[in-house]
């Protein structure tokens, strides 16, 4: 009899180390999101990510199997900014009808928002549902690395509360993680000091969180809007800029057309170069922020 509880014991502490070692359901709604959260994760973390590689988020409509991968989620990420806005109206009904740790960046405390051209701290008074405040709100908001750092901090809460067992390694991850955002910001400012007074264009205006942080000098987008092409005043602009060789480089972005702007460019001594915004999530976010800080000095710096 004495085996027979014993084998039970046994049994059952197998089936808990079962349990506390299942993997976490976790949902992103783009690229970016997954790289700022991957260094935490182990690999039987299940991860779904919305926004695939080579999509724009701009016009992205989701699938009922994204709805499905929502309902099932432990943990949701997304920016709650117009850039997945297409996803907030599921979200809202899974978070209240499952239980679900949810980590929205608009949410988080003193997360740098860029609205009208200037930085504000989030104060808890904007939310991801009010429409008419996140159309005032530059929605790349995990291109600024304390953006990043204080998205880690937040999810590493959530992914605690999910994965209790494994807390305190979770703990331990989050501030080697941070630490590593940390150094790679400092590079990246000493990196782009040598190109920080090099005028360019960009495409359209993704980039503010971190032109902003790193001091770049950004004379202009050619587009005010990913949705919306540019007019015959604001062409008529750019290209007064690129012939007076008022700026050394553009940039063109790999999930939109670029055709408009390399038509500007042709014949000038422009050097033409690539941002991407979003990336792929195969990247943790110190290297794809490095990644980014590299493709500005190449084309600023004239290296290609």
């Amino acid at each position: 009899m004495n085996n027979f509880f014993q084998r039970l014991l046994l049994s059952a502490a197998l089936l808990l180390m079962i349990q506390s070692a299942e993997a976490a359901r976790i949902v992103v709604t783009i690229p970016p999101l997954l790289s700022a959260i991957k260094p935490l994760l182990t690999s039987e973390d299940q991860v779904t990510v919305l926004l695939t590689r080579g999509q724009s988020p701009h016009g992205f409509s989701m699938k009922p199997s994204h709805a499905l991968a929502l309902q099932r989620a432990d943990i949701i990420v997304s920016v709650g900014s117009g850039v997945d806005q297409w996803a907030q109206k599921t979200i809202h009904n899974v978070e209240r009808t499952h239980p679900v740790e949810v980590v929205t960046m608009t949410d988080i405390p003193n997360v740098t928002l860029i609205e009208g051209g200037h930085d504000e701290h989030h104060d808890g008074e904007l939310h991801h549902d009010d429409d008419e405040v996140l159309m005032g709100i530059n929605p790349h908001l995990w291109l600024d690395m304390d953006n990043i750092e204080k998205l880690v901090a937040v999810f590493s809460q959530a992914l605690q509360k999910t994965d209790v067992a494994q807390a305190q390694e979770i703990a331990v991850k989050t501030k080697t993680w941070i630490a590593k955002l940390k150094a790679t910001d400092n590079h990246i400012q000493q990196q782009l000091e040598p190109v920080k007074k090099v005028p360019y264009l960009v495409f359209h205006n993704a980039f503010v969180y971190f032109e902003k942080r790193y001091g770049l000098d950004n004379k202009g987008a050619l587009h005010n809007s990913a949705e919306r092409k540019a007019g015959v005043k604001r062409l008529v602009s750019v290209d007064d800029m690129i012939q007076n060789n008022q700026v050394k480089c553009v940039f063109q972005e790999p999930q939109l057309s670029n055709k408009q702007l390399t038509g500007l460019i042709k014949g000038s001594k422009v050097r033409l170069g690539t941002l991407d915004p979003l990336g792929d999530g195969s990247m943790d976010s110190a290297q794809f922020m490095q990644s980014l800080a590299n493709q500005y000095l190449n084309c600023l710096a004239g290296k290609k």
